[in-house]
């Protein structure tokens, strides 16, 4: 019998993000935008949202650079 099951669920935890949760036979993975992935973690820190938010995007863009080497 295969396991295969998914949920979405709106967190009541930082800017309440969605959250997907999927599990099956080979894995289980758990899901959040990158955005609200940011936000709680500017939360967490106290931090200020547009300022980690800044940081996550330059981040993102220099994976995304590195990535285009592999093409």
């Amino acid at each position: 019998m295969m396991l295969d099951k998914h949920l979405v669920v709106i967190s009541r935890k930082w800017n309440e993000p969605f959250i997907r949760v999927s599990v099956t036979d080979l894995d289980i993975k758990i899901v959040m935008s990158l955005e609200d992935f940011a936000a709680a973690v500017a939360h967490e820190i106290g931090a200020n949202t547009e300022v980690v938010q800044n940081t996550f995007d330059k981040i993102v863009n220099a994976l995304k650079a590195e990535s285009s080497k592999v093409m």
